[in-house]
């Protein structure tokens, strides 16, 4: 494997990242879905851990496919659901029509939100996530089995373009975003610079 010039995360690692759940450290109190809807560009759906404390990330399991309906995507979601026993569902914001359609199919059993787009803070939050410790030891762990999500991570260029796939690096985003502001001890700080970001007109909200 030939390094990209441009990658979005170059501090990827896949063999310091990739490891068998066996060797994740504490693992996860919290499973999170993030959904990316798509139909030309491939619909996607990536499961993440996060630990007690909330420092540590864990990709557990993922989906991708192309011209998805409605119906199916909500059954995919539903089973990894029951297989993950999943605490919150987080949405791309693109088509409040599949995000209604989720919130009705799940309403009661969790929560599914959007969180704000803001690329900027997202692919912040996500470089971080990549090289954080935790007393020293690794605190960003991806699943042997996640092998779309390698791939995309190490194509991932600094692009704006469409062409390129991301679908995997989206969920990604959105779901690092929903674990800096509502899981673990830096939640209430992250919610009140991500506030005072918002009110400052910063950000990129492509």
């Amino acid at each position: 494997w030939v390094m990209l010039e441009g990658l979005r995360y170059p501090t990827w690692d896949a063999d310091y990242h990739i490891k068998p759940m066996t060797g994740w450290i504490a693992g996860p109190k919290y499973t999170l879905a993030g959904v990316d809807f798509g139909w030309d560009h491939p619909s996607a759906i990536l499961i993440y851990g996060v630990d007690k404390g909330g420092n540590r990330r864990y990709v557990m399991d993922e989906w991708k496919k192309r011209k998805v309906s409605q119906e199916e995507l909500i059954l995919v979601c539903q089973e990894f659901y029951e297989k993950y026993n999943l605490d919150a569902i987080i949405c791309d914001s693109a088509d409040p029509r599949w995000i209604n359609a989720m919130q009705w199919e799940f309403g009661g059993k969790l929560p599914v939100r959007t969180v704000k787009k803001d690329r900027s803070f997202g692919f912040t939050a996500c470089l971080a996530a990549l090289t954080r410790k935790v007393e020293g030891e690794q605190a960003f762990f991806v699943s042997p089995e996640c092998q779309k999500f390698k791939t995309e991570i190490e194509n991932y260029i600094d692009s704006d373009s469409k062409f390129q796939s991301d679908d995997l690096m989206s969920c990604w985003r959105y779901l690092e975003t929903e674990a800096l502001l509502h899981y673990g001890s830096l939640a209430p700080q992250m919610v009140m610079r991500s506030f005072k970001f918002s009110f400052s007109g910063g950000g990129d909200n492509g």
